[in-house]
């Protein structure tokens, strides 16, 4: 069986905050310390839509030192996310490290509201996600799927993936997603960062976040996760899979039911 991972469960705070300003994205610095004594030290240039938002930030620990040690952690030390609070667009960004320990990614966001998470374990410390809000200027793009309905088959460029299984507030949940391509299985996926697949997911009520990655098995069709949602109500779900050189964002929104109510769907995944 898969490890179930727990939504939320990282998430350290709210440690930084953009705000629109001017008609521009302006960076308000907060030096409170996250949970587990951590925060992030951020600057930002205007974040307009069209043009390279520039995130610089460092991660300083709670003797006020700048942390420049990491655990790599799926291929790399920092994982950085980025989604619009309507969830209509998402990013998966790996910013790049100097010596002095300052984080540097140029994100290309569009307009709109957006939640980072920097996703991250210091060497010989527990996980640690940090979060912050950015507001791009500009006008905004159509927005995700309506709250309150499932949506459970992602399509593009030729690709299909469904979504399999069902999501039980409070107990673990095994969710398989199966991939096709032109109506055929997909046995050759690519490894992406170590791993077949990458699935976040993002509470609908407040934006709590979980980085899950799947368990053991072949190159697809099927791609399982465990998962562990503490509450009711909707789940936005992003899952990155690589096939023939091209990385790809399959999207979908799942409703959690109190917990031993839900039955998988025939062809869930039990053991893995």
């Amino acid at each position: 069986m898969t490890t179930p991972v727990r939504v939320g469960a990282f998430v350290a705070g709210l440690v930084v905050l953009f705000a629109a300003g001017l008609g521009l994205g302006k960076l308000v610095e907060d030096d409170a310390p996250a949970d587990g004594g951590y925060r992030l030290r951020l600057t930002a240039g205007a974040a307009v839509a069209g043009s390279p938002v520039p995130i610089r930030f460092d991660v300083v620990a709670n003797d006020d030192v700048v942390v420049t040690d990491f655990t790599i952690r799926h291929d790399k030390p920092l994982h950085l996310i980025a989604v619009r609070k309507d969830f209509g667009s998402y990013r998966h960004l790996h910013p790049a490290m100097d010596a002095a320990g300052r984080w540097a990614v140029d994100a290309d966001l569009d307009a709109g509201s957006w939640r980072l998470y920097a996703d991250f374990q210091p060497a010989g410390g527990d996980l640690q996600v940090l979060d912050a809000d950015v507001t791009v200027a500009g006008t905004p793009v159509a927005a995700g799927s309506e709250p309150g309905g499932e949506r459970r088959t992602w399509t593009e460029a030729g690709y299909t993936v469904e979504a399999v299984g069902s999501l039980a507030a409070g107990s673990g949940s095994d969710l398989e997603f199966r991939v096709s391509s032109q109506g055929r299985p997909v046995t050759d996926l690519e490894p992406y960062l170590g791993a077949y697949g990458h699935l976040v997911v993002i509470r609908d009520s407040d934006l709590g976040y979980l980085h899950a990655h799947p368990g053991d098995g072949p190159p697809g069709p099927e791609i399982p996760f465990g998962v562990e949602v503490p509450a009711v109500g909707g789940y936005h779900l992003f899952l990155d899979f690589r096939h023939r050189g091209a990385v790809r964002t399959a999207t979908f929104v799942l409703d959690a039911a109190p917990g031993g109510t839900v039955e998988h769907e025939e062809g869930g995944h039990g053991d893995h």
